[in-house]
Formats: structure tokens, C-alpha cells, sequence
């Protein structure tokens, strides 16, 4: 059933099961099931609705055809095809790792990893940090530019999600589901976490950091649990932590 929606209109729908105009039709047409063996062909027919963007923007009047969504990837090493019965992991289409996380770590080892990442002349995400005897590693931080952290819409509200994503990309912690969105707890008592990528600069500049509204202010270059060092970047590629 398709209504006008306009601005100030209002639809009421009233239906009365006992009197209904049309009867439902049914088919008299007797199935039958056979087995499918040896080579045989089939067709994928477009069968998603997207007039109102429900499955892609922009919406769009024509069926959408099976897409996938989820991948098994691997990294090949030197130019060679990665083992096929090697490890693959599952990723999401538009998903991908943007920063190394270290953490979190107990703040009586905070001081230790810090001096060894500023003594570290080259970033190398396989060495583990370590700090009095424990091994700390580093693991890919992965979010979307288009959906953000995967499985966190942010605040939504009571009423449903708004079409919106979050511009907190970065959350640390232990995720915990609200009435109206999530909420981060520490996974350990006074945790730190550290996070490592890279930015391209065509020239020399001084970059600052964009601190989200969730994200406290900068003190002592710390942004809540994450540290945060302004830098100058150099022409081509630059770092910051």
C-alpha cells in the first residue's frame, strides 16, 4: 500500500479482518522436488528494493543483485600468492586497519613504553615492547570512514537509529550496549593504550589533532586513556602516535 507522506498529512489505516474485499488466492498447483546433480546453470535475479536506499546510497529505482559483503583476505609476502590452507581472516567491505594499537597496558609500565617508542628509531609493528620482563604486542586498529568502529552506530537515541555514524572513530575499552548507544569501560584498572599510524604531506607543515567531543581535553598529551604527540611533519610521509 503506497500513501502520500506529506508534511502535514496524516494516514490512518483501519483494517477489518471480518470483512475483508479481497480474499487471499490460493494455488492449487501441485510442487515437486527433484535432485539437483552433475553440472547444471543457474541465474542471481536483482531482488533488492532500493527506491529508498535501504541497502545502498543514493537510493536508486532499480533491484539491487546479490553482493558480498564479508571477504577471507590474506597479505602475500614478496610478490607470492598467500598459502590457500594459511590463515585468512574475515573482513567487512570498507573496513580496514588505519592505526596499530598497543594496549591496554598497566600504567606502572606506561613510563617504560614510552621511552622505548621514543628511543625507537623505526616503527616495526612484529617487535613486541616490552616493559620489566612483560611483552607487549601490537595489533591493527580497524574502522570504517563511511560506517565507523564496527557494531558502534554511537548515540542513537530512543527511537531508533538517525542515518548518522559517529566522527569518534577511535574507542578503547570494553563496549558495553546502552538504551541508546554504547559506553566503554576500562579493560584493566588505569589502562593505556597507544596508537601508531601514518599521514602523507606533499610539503613541510605543523599538523594538529581534532579531538572529538567524547574525548576529554588535551592534557599533557593525553587524550583520556590515548597518548597524542603534535608533531611537524616533514615533506612526504610522517608519523604520529
Amino acid at each position: 500500500v503506497c500513501l502520500p507522506s506529506g508534511a502535514d498529512e496524516v494516514q490512518l489505516v483501519v483494517i477489518d479482518l471480518e470483512q475483508l474485499s479481497m480474499q487471499p488466492k490460493l494455488s492449487n498447483k501441485k510442487t515437486e522436488s527433484f535432485v539437483l546433480d552433475g553440472k547444471w546453470k543457474f541465474k542471481i535475479e536483482p531482488m533488492l528494493d532500493n527506491r529508498w536506499g535501504d541497502y545502498r546510497l543514493p537510493a536508486s529505482p532499480e533491484r539491487l543483485g546479490a553482493e558480498v559483503h564479508q571477504l577471507q583476505h590474506a597479505v602475500s609476502k614478496c610478490g607470492n600468492l598467500p598459502d590457500p590452507n594459511g590463515r585468512w581472516d574475515a573482513v567487512t567491505v570498507s573496513y580496514g586497519p588505519r592505526f596499530w594499537k598497543l594496549g591496554p597496558i598497566p600504567a606502572i609500565h606506561a613510563h617504560a613504553i614510552e621511552q622505548e617508542l621514543l628511543c625507537a628509531n623505526l616503527f616495526q609493528p612484529d617487535s613486541e615492547i616490552k616493559a620489566e620482563g612483560v611483552s607487549y604486542g601490537w595489533k591493527h586498529y580497524e574502522y570504517s570512514e563511511r560506517y565507523g568502529v564496527a557494531g558502534d552506530p554511537g548515540h542513537q537515541g530512543y527511537h531508533g537509529l538517525k542515518g548518522l555514524v559517529h566522527d569518534e572513530f577511535i574507542a578503547l575499552g570494553k563496549m558495553a550496549i546502552t538504551p541508546t548507544g554504547t559506553d566503554y569501560a576500562e579493560e584493566i584498572i588505569g589502562g593505556v593504550y597507544y596508537l601508531w599510524t601514518t599521514v602523507h604531506s606533499s610539503d613541510r607543515q605543523t599538523a594538529a589533532v581534532h579531538i572529538g567531543r567524547y574525548g576529554g581535553e588535551l592534557q599533557s598529551g593525553l587524550v583520556g586513556p590515548v597518548t597524542v604527540e603534535i608533531t611537524t611533519i616533514q615533506e612526504g610521509s610522517a608519523s604520529y602516535d
